[in-house]
């Protein structure tokens, strides 16, 4: 149960720290200053952004380690949408430290290559140190195909760095 309790007090927190969602009226009117910076940044940062995603995908399909891991975070939260639009749906699917992300990554290119997957980026948004893609995916792996999926990548900034923090995917539940 602490464990279960755990992952959802991470959840809650990740969504948080990523989406803002709890900001306070002077937290507001100090962002406002933020989001007219990057809205006259060129569109480098965006493409930048992107191309973390690519290269995360890219490192599953040619089976590169160092290509997924350098993608990633110190940490990294997963969340399945249950086929759904509906937040009541969603459902934490698992929190990774970095020595549990390095075994996850191993574990998915043993178990579940060869991959396939095609990615549009849909929308890049930028916020300060928080950024968010989202890709229309197609492929497959050993466990699953699948088709036009939406999913929601979240990154955050550290020294210089973007890394991918969160992945939220629509259409796929956790196993019964």
């Amino acid at each position: 149960m602490k464990i279960l309790y755990n992952v959802s007090v991470a959840v809650i927190f990740g969504f948080v720290i990523v989406f803002g969602s709890l900001c306070t009226p002077s937290s507001m009117y100090a962002q406002s200053n933020i989001d007219l910076k990057i809205r006259q940044t060129d569109s480098i940062h965006l493409d930048s952004i992107g191309q973390i995603v690519q290269n995360y995908s890219n490192g599953f399909v040619s089976t590169n380690f160092d290509g997924i891991r350098n993608s990633i975070g110190q940490q990294l939260i997963m969340i399945n949408g249950n086929f759904s639009s509906e937040p009541v749906d969603w459902q934490a699917h698992q929190f990774l430290n970095e020595k549990e992300i390095d075994d996850w990554i191993v574990m998915m290119l043993n178990n579940a290559a060869p991959f396939e997957n095609k990615i549009a980026i849909k929308n890049v948004d930028m916020r300060g140190n928080s950024a968010i893609v989202v890709t229309l995916e197609k492929g497959q792996n050993k466990f699953r195909n699948w088709e036009n999926e939406e999913v929601a990548y979240m990154l955050g900034k550290t020294s210089l760095e973007w890394k991918i923090i969160g992945i939220f995917i629509k259409n796929v539940k956790n196993p019964d």
